[in-house]
């Protein structure tokens, strides 16, 4: 689909030193039914509107849609703390962009410890459950026969420990296994729990 305007700029709510990388928190709320790629760059200084620009080119991820679509992602970059992260979004098959994020400076923060989860089937839920200070926000990563999660977006968010899967046709189908994990996010995102998922598989009546 084609859109005549120019999508919402992301919305960078944290970047930390991640080891020799960058991990940045953040949201892109814009166009639905459109895939996005979004470009980060770092900046020495802010302009002066608080907003941009580019200075360094520092990478791409890809999103399947702008719907409230948040990710953490890890800048393969370290940047130096102090300076700015900045993000441009761009619509796939387009030559939509939108125009730069609002500045937000790398800074060091102490991550919430990991958070491994223990998946169960609630009547026809897919149900994850685990423990967790009551100050943490926390998101839900889920992919489909991806057990390595080559996507950074996020499924879901949650301010409880205890979790349902939305999606009604998780369960039932041989062909398609869901994996999820869980990060904590409290300033900087903790480490990805364990992968736990749900499989379900085609039985085939044997001869008497």
């Amino acid at each position: 689909m084609h859109h005549t305007e120019n999508p919402l700029p992301p919305l960078i709510s944290h970047a930390a030193p991640s080891g020799s990388a960058t991990e940045i928190i953040g949201k892109l709320d814009s166009l639905p039914s459109s895939a996005f790629t979004i470009d980060f760059y770092s900046n020495v200084a802010v302009d002066g509107s608080g907003y941009g620009e580019g200075e360094t080119f520092l990478g791409s991820m890809s999103l399947s849609n702008g719907d409230s679509q948040t990710f953490i992602f890890a800048l393969p970059n370290a940047v130096t703390p102090g300076e700015y992260i900045t993000a441009i979004a761009h619509e796939v098959g387009t030559d939509n962009s939108s125009e730069f994020s609002a500045a937000v400076q790398v800074v060091h923060c102490t991550p919430p410890p990991t958070f491994d989860s223990a998946i169960s089937i609630v009547g026809s839920d897919v149900q994850l459950s685990w423990s967790s200070p009551d100050s943490t926000d926390f998101y839900v990563f889920r992919s489909a026969n991806d057990p390595y999660f080559t996507s950074s977006e996020s499924y879901d968010e949650t301010t409880a420990s205890v979790w349902h899967d939305p999606d009604a046709n998780e369960l039932g189908d041989a062909a398609t296994n869901y994996y999820y994990y869980v990060r904590g996010t409290d300033g900087c995102a903790s480490a990805p729990g364990q992968t736990v998922g749900e499989f379900d598989f085609a039985l085939t009546p044997g001869t008497p």
